[in-house]
């Protein structure tokens, strides 16, 4: 490649990667009178919710940073915390409020106190959901503890089936349950979360009933089906196969498989449609979960619904979605479950690392850059411009997948994942870069050096990434959300290591030679015989 071909494509190159800079950290209002604002790839991206970013005074009015107009762009970290008491159980807090309401009436309040009354540790229980010991004391039921054991796993099922890092469900008073979803991004504020926090607490069976309207709609009707010469009762997963979120950008919808009978079910109440409208209610216990009409037949395997039934349907965001349809999932194979769940307290929590640990963080990551370009530059003089262009080509696609991958997001974790892709980078660089220095100290022109030292470390460099990228995607499989998250991280960081390693630094290599007439100078490589070739 001569010197103009080089310039022209090295100007390209870097026209390029300051495009991607800018897309990654350039945050601006644009518009009449700034109306619209431009948000930058490391503000859009999904963020752990224990490290506090840009951040707001509680009451919405001051802001940091004193950028922002619209406090919806700003991430705050943290999450929302929400506890739920199965139905017939109470807190202390609320026994006491329930119990006072009965002060001026003794025969009301003696008539709760035997109800409720019946403490297990700092709860209270329905009396038909505890036992009695001769000591007074009182112990939940087998069949409460059946029950609830059951109903914990289709929580901690559902909440899994977000694919929401940090998400997690506790038990707290031994029979109570925390539910923390984090606030990803400021705007996945109240509304969102508190539909998914609602959609997930319902426990009970899945019906599916159709009628003139919600109130007058009748559910299906089960028969006997025959199951290896013995005839049992149907259930809803004979009629409906399953339930999935249909995600498109950041909206997303429900839909409702049926099975054949299910269609055939569906195809006959919904046959007169066209004449009076139908009502199709989709429920978990007692509690709606979604209606929806239509003034006409049915015929398909599959319904849709969003947050409202009729014409007027909106749309779910796609953790909504996921949310409803991974507790219908859970329904349809539960369907013996009756325990379901209230919501007690609510509240938010801020991020437990402090408002500032996000900067903390990228402020480590400028440091070491900076060392290891320092070393570069000092060991290989104008050769660290190749490494550089190399390394910038390996970190920011990294950080434009972190943004477009659903399930990852920015943390220690990935950036501990990026930081370790970008060490493997720049040792393999080194190692390159020094099997040609020896090559040059033989004599060889820096053209052969180049060629004959790839060539003797290429599967060494090769090897080291094919087995970092296979233990990171082997991990990913296997473990849990926050090591899964680094371990993916990690193996699409080998991946783009080796690219850089193997070709694009030896290009950029090769074109930066094609500036200096005295190339073994440029790469800082000696001779101890054998002046440096022109």
């Amino acid at each position: 490649m001569n010197k103009v071909k080089s310039a022209i494509c090295l100007t390209l190159i870097t026209i390029l990667i300051a495009g991607v800079i800018f897309m990654c950290s350039a945050m601006f209002t644009h518009g009449q009178a700034g109306a619209s604002r431009y948000n930058n790839i490391v503000s859009m991206t999904d963020k752990d919710a224990q490290y506090g970013g840009l951040t707001f005074d509680d009451d919405g009015t001051d802001f940091a940073e004193g950028k922002a107009e619209d406090k919806e762009n700003y991430y705050r970290g943290g999450g929302f915390v929400a506890v739920y008491y199965p139905a017939g159980v109470l807190s202390e807090s609320e026994y006491a409020a329930n119990l006072a309401a009965y002060e001026n009436n003794d025969e009301q309040r003696e008539e709760y106190e035997k109800q409720y009354g019946n403490r297990v540790g700092s709860l209270y229980f329905e009396s038909d959901l505890v036992e009695k010991a001769t000591d007074g004391t009182f112990t939940p039921t087998e069949d409460f503890l059946a029950d609830f054991d059951n109903a914990v796993s289709q929580l901690k099922t559902r909440i899994e089936r977000l694919e929401m890092a940090n998400a997690r469900v506790d038990l707290i008073n031994e029979y109570a349950v925390r539910v923390y979803l984090p606030s990803v991004r400021a705007r996945q504020d109240n509304s969102e979360l508190l539909t998914v926090f609602n959609s997930v607490r319902r426990i009970g069976e899945f019906t599916v009933s159709a009628g003139s309207s919600e109130t007058d709609a009748t559910p299906i009707s089960y028969g006997k089906k025959e199951v290896n010469g013995v005839y049992e009762d149907e259930t809803i997963s004979d009629y409906v196969s399953g339930v999935s979120p249909y995600i498109v950008g950041s909206a997303a919808v429900v839909n409702v498989d049926f099975t054949d009978k299910g269609q055939q079910w569906l195809q006959e109440h919904t046959a007169e449609a066209a004449s009076s409208a139908v009502t199709l209610v989709f429920k978990i216990g007692e509690e709606t979960v979604a209606s929806v009409s239509t003034s006409e037949t049915i015929t398909s395997r599959t319904v849709q619904f969003g947050k409202s039934g009729g014409s007027t349907m909106t749309a779910f965001s796609p953790f909504e979605a996921r949310a409803v349809a991974a507790s219908l999932n859970t329904a349809i194979r539960n369907a013996d479950n009756s325990l379901s769940f209230t919501v007690g307290d609510f509240t938010f929590e801020k991020a437990q690392f402090g408002d500032l640990a996000l900067t903390l963080l990228y402020i480590a990551f400028a440091v070491l850059f900076v060392g290891m370009m320092v070393f570069f530059f000092v060991r290989y003089h104008g050769l660290a411009i190749a490494h550089l262009y190399s390394f910038l080509i390996y970190v920011l696609p990294m950080i434009v997948l972190v943004w477009a991958i659903p399930f990852l997001n920015l943390s220690v974790w990935t950036v501990v994942a990026i930081a370790l892709g970008g060490l493997l980078l720049s040792v393999c660089n080194v190692i390159s870069y020094e099997s040609a220095r020896k090559e040059f100290a033989l004599g060889k022109t820096i053209a052969s050096s180049v060629k004959t030292g790839y060539k003797k470390c290429f599967w060494l460099i090769f090897d080291l990434h094919i087995a970092v990228a296979l233990f990171g995607f082997v991990t990913y499989f296997i473990a849990l959300t926050q090591l899964s998250v680094f371990a993916f991280t990690l193996g699409l960081a080998a991946v783009l290591s080796g690219l850089c390693s193997l070709a694009v630094n030896r290009f950029h290599w090769a074109m930066l030679m094609t500036f200096t007439k005295k190339p073994g100078d440029f790469c800082n490589f000696k001779r101890e015989e054998v002046a440096d070739d022109e």
